[in-house]
């Protein structure tokens, strides 16, 4: 399982994207209809970044050997073509592959997100991710180390797209929001200007991990 920093989250340029969503989707509701057809084999993906594309992704199973009727189901119903992989190279491979599920919560761009700073992690709403936006240049580039007057920021926040309609002109709604920010540690305060947080781009998008398994302290 790979996953990806906060920014490759941002940007939309890691190996999980929005555009495939739907046909995650319909392949996990496809196998959760016929659950008895399936049981005996293991569903996955092979998700491979392409520079300055979309990722491609790969729908793969595993079992005790290859089966044309699951592929031919699979195909009949989903119209995706699996690629059967066998356990031991799954196995040596299986930091190459992600389950449905974390691929379906890695790539939605709705909801919260959960971040972990170092050993700390911490939720993100979407309020919180729009203002995030602020401190990206046209391009969608971290200005890291770059510091932002108030003032700077209010005038970006009144064009942004990824702002609520409602809330661009409020100035109560930027105060509000970076205030939050600076005590969650994603934004450095002083004075009246506004920066990323030193350690910004080593921050991990974590909103799709089994959370428990790593003992993490949520805040």
């Amino acid at each position: 399982m790979t996953y990806q920093s906060l920014m490759q989250y941002l940007r939309e340029d890691g190996i999980y994207h929005s555009s495939h969503r739907g046909r995650v989707e319909a392949v996990q509701r496809h196998l959760q209809q016929e659950v008895g057809r399936y049981e005996a084999h293991r569903f996955f993906l092979r998700p491979e970044r392409r520079e300055g594309a979309i990722p491609s992704l790969t729908f793969c199973y595993t079992g005790d050997s290859l089966d044309r009727r699951v592929e031919a189901f699979m195909t009949g119903y989903t119209d995706e073509t699996l690629e059967f992989v066998d356990a031991e190279d799954y196995e040596d491979q299986r930091g190459s592959f992600s389950s449905l599920s974390d691929y379906e919560r890695a790539s939605r761009r709705f909801g919260g997100l959960w971040i972990l700073q170092d050993d700390i992690v911490r939720r993100l709403s979407q309020h919180h991710v729009g203002v995030l936006y602020l401190f990206f240049d046209e391009k969608l580039q971290p200005q890291l180390g770059r510091e932002f007057a108030w003032d700077e920021l209010y005038q970006r926040q009144r064009v942004s797209a990824y702002i609520p309609r409602a809330s661009r002109n409020s100035q109560t709604f930027l105060d509000m929001v970076l205030e939050e920010m600076v005590r969650g540690r994603f934004i450095a305060a002083e004075d009246d200007s506004y920066q990323l947080a030193e350690g910004f781009g080593d921050f991990q998008h974590v909103t799709f991990y089994q959370l428990d398994d790593f003992r993490k302290r949520q805040v």
